[in-house]
């Protein structure tokens, strides 16, 4: 067998003390795929070199790769410090046969994960001693789980996450009244024309107007086009699409609430153009997420799954003929943008639409659809 005179002086003379900790991700390439581990430092990945073969040792790599793929495993970045406990290196595999084998799932590891997976008109779940082991059981097996909330695989006396919140005289919560302006800056939508769209006006997704510049002609010295609107919901990197991410994807990301606080904060939310739900006062938003979710997961009705509430004014909950208004609001909008419309001057005149809220009829509302 050949030596490596070269390899073999250099690593004698390898010392790794008093280097500073610093993560560096180490790559090497396997049959299967490739695989990734952690290192304190960049001589702490040169000395396993040296006690390895050439062909099992690891090449240095941007940190972002290791950042994410073990964000995934152990859900946070900052996992140097329990290496011992937690996975700390990955194989990602070229194909999918044949190289489940190569998980090494750590029985340190004592950190339970609750599977869930669709199975017919229900729903199936699974305890797993770690997250490691549902990724291997996903490995091995078609049928996939999708991690999901701990307290679902422990339903018992013990374990349930409804124990905390028994109703009792002596536990009582205050109710917490918050004062905000429904309306934001629109204090008085009379005030003019501008204002008046600009508090009553929803989009499909729900968007703030950037205030233009004073005039027209300021537009024309800048080429390309120009931003008008901003979106209210940010959109998040990662974007989850498991059981309980499922019902709200199409409007704020959240996660399907399982309890919801008394705060008093009522929002008015509007479904989908599609849908046949009426809009409805809610609470809070939390309360607006709920239901939303169980006409998701329940078929309340035909159009249930594309029933998106979305957060928007108040005034679009205030009576059946406020919906009518929602359907010329976009044409009018453009038009005042592309400037046929004037968006000067005082609003004075009072629309018969908005009456006072006393003055709505009562009986069936006409839902929109």
């Amino acid at each position: 067998m050949a030596v490596d005179i070269e390899k073999t002086e250099f690593c004698e003379t390898l010392n790794c003390e008093g280097v500073q900790d610093r993560t560096v991700c180490g790559l090497r390439t396997e049959e299967n795929g490739i695989r990734l581990k952690l290192f304190k430092n960049e001589c702490e990945l040169i000395k396993y070199g040296c006690s390895v073969i050439d062909e099992l040792a690891y090449g240095l790599i941007n940190k972002e790769y290791c950042d994410q793929s073990f964000t995934d495993f152990n859900g946070s970045l900052d996992i140097m410090e329990n290496n011992g406990q937690k996975l700390n290196h990955i194989l990602f595999h070229a194909n999918a046969t044949g190289g489940c084998a190569d998980y090494k799932c750590i029985n340190m590891d004592l950190n339970e994960v609750c599977g869930i997976r669709q199975d017919g008109v229900g729903f199936r779940i699974r305890l797993f001693d770690n997250k490691c082991e549902l990724l291997k059981y996903n490995c091995e097996n078609i049928e996939r789980y999708d991690e999901t909330d701990i307290f679902i695989c422990k339903q018992s006396d013990s374990f349930n996450q409804g124990d905390n919140f028994e109703i009792s005289d002596k536990n009582i919560t205050n109710l917490i009244v918050v004062n905000t302006n429904m309306l934001g800056q629109y204090d008085n939508i009379n005030d003019t024309i501008d204002s008046f769209f600009a508090a009553s006006h929803v989009f499909d997704l729900p968007m703030k107007e950037v205030k233009p510049f004073n005039t027209r002609r300021k537009l024309l010295k800048y080429a390309g086009p120009v931003k008008v609107f901003v979106p209210w919901i940010v959109k998040p990197k990662n974007i989850s699409n498991d059981t309980f991410h499922r019902p709200t994807l199409s409007s704020c990301y959240h996660k399907c609430p399982t309890k919801c606080p008394d705060t008093y904060a009522p929002v008015c939310g509007v479904p989908g153009i599609v849908a046949r739900e009426p809009s409805i006062m809610f609470q809070n938003h939390c309360f607006m997420d709920v239901a939303q979710c169980k006409m998701f997961w329940e078929g309340k009705s035909s159009t249930a799954h594309s029933s998106s509430y979305v957060e928007t004014s108040f005034l679009f909950c205030m009576g059946d003929e406020m919906n009518a208004v929602y359907r010329f609001l976009p044409a009018i909008r453009t038009l005042q943008h592309m400037g046929r419309l004037k968006k000067k001057g005082k609003f004075r005149a009072k629309l018969r639409n908005f009456r006072y809220v006393s003055e709505f009829r009562s009986g069936r509302p006409k839902f929109m659809g």
